[in-house]
């Protein structure tokens, strides 16, 4: 019988030198293929488990309040989408979105909260209102690091939030907003 390694073991290992990889001490070898259904979300609910950026459950229940935080203290927040690509490839690389994630997390304050909520969509929630959120995605624009080497193409959109407007309403008012290509 095989003794199970503590879970500080096993979640808290360093990156390996090919992060395109699995972790040698799960035991597999196995190839990330980003393009099949393989979203990495974790099971704790908090966190993605590639690039440790907020899951979406967790980000919807965090946008939530939020909302009711800006509704009490008349300071809209700001949504901040990024969707980022590779144009001469189907497919990002795994490496590709480690890099972009640390870079990402290195632009932003610690109370910003980053979620992942698709393979290529990470959607940032800015507090501050709209001074801090146009100089942030002036920041993002100008960041050569999010580019990974200029193999990633960013696209950035940007949502003030309304008086009596929900999470959903908001999040489809970014959808429908028009990108802005760097």
């Amino acid at each position: 019988m095989q003794t199970q390694r503590p879970l500080q073991q096993r979640v808290g290992m360093p990156l390996v030198r090919e992060p395109w990889r699995l972790w040698q001490d799960l035991g597999s070898y196995e190839e990330i293929n980003l393009s099949e259904d393989t979203m990495l979300f974790s099971h704790d609910g908090i966190h993605d488990s590639q690039t440790h950026l907020v899951s979406p459950s967790y980000f919807y229940d965090q946008l939530r309040r939020e909302i009711s935080l800006a509704t009490r203290t008349d300071k809209p927040i700001a949504l901040i989408k990024i969707l980022f690509d590779n144009p001469e490839s189907d497919q990002v690389r795994a490496y590709d979105i480690l890099h972009f994630s640390h870079e990402l997390t290195q632009l932003t304050r610690q109370e910003d909260c980053i979620g992942r909520l698709g393979v290529n969509e990470v959607v940032i929630i800015v507090r501050d209102g709209c001074a801090h959120a146009e100089l942030f995605m002036k920041r993002l624009l100008d960041s050569t690091s999010l580019t990974v080497n200029h193999t990633l193409q960013i696209r950035i959109a940007k949502v003030f939030s309304r008086n009596n407007e929900d999470s959903l309403m908001l999040l489809d008012r970014l959808d429908r907003t028009d990108l802005i290509a760097r």
